[in-house]
């Protein structure tokens, strides 16, 4: 298997930044669409990751080693751009738990750059990494969306219906993605 691919399915399954890393998980388990409506929600937050992902590596690229201090202040800084299209394509509305649904996507999208940084990835393959990520996100929102979607709908006691079984299920995942050898 090329390296350029190995890092696609490596970051797209064992380094899910949704499941595994719990980087990007917020914004799937705030959001509240119905499972219909969320394959374009998700697409637009894959986007948005990786939007992030190709400019963090770059904006990472073009600072001197001697500036390498500065990088997660600089990560932090062009997740700005990133949620302001987010928020153009009508995202991020409302708050949760009182705090405000933009604030909250800097987790994944300022997590994302740290990540592909912290692999030392370069050419191609940071690019192949960024791609697999996006999509590996996109499927997790959706599969979130669906798994919500069926707890709320369960004929469960009321108490098996909240969060913290939503988060069983997201460890239960996480526990499977770990186990795809990609050597």
């Amino acid at each position: 298997m090329s390296p350029e691919i190995r890092a696609f399915f490596v970051f797209m399954l064992t380094r899910n930044v949704a499941f595994v890393l719990f980087i990007g998980l917020l914004i799937p388990v705030i959001n509240a669409h119905p499972v219909r409506t969320t394959f374009g929600t998700a697409l637009k937050h894959a986007v948005a990751l990786l939007i992030a992902a190709l400019i963090g590596l770059a904006g990472a690229a073009i600072l001197p080693p001697a500036a390498s201090f500065a990088e997660p202040a600089l990560f932090f800084l062009l997740t700005l751009p990133i949620i302001r299209i987010l928020q153009a394509w009508g995202e991020l509305k409302g708050e949760w738990g009182g705090i405000p649904r933009s604030l909250l996507a800097y987790i994944p999208y300022t997590g994302i750059m740290l990540h592909l940084r912290a692999a030392n990835l370069d050419g191609l393959e940071s690019v192949t990494a960024a791609f697999g990520a996006a999509i590996g996100y996109y499927l997790a929102f959706v599969l979130i969306a669906a798994v919500t979607e069926q707890i709320r709908l369960s004929e469960a006691n009321r108490l098996y219906k909240g969060l913290a079984t939503l988060l069983f299920a997201i460890a239960i995942f996480a526990i499977a993605l770990t186990g795809f050898p990609f050597a």
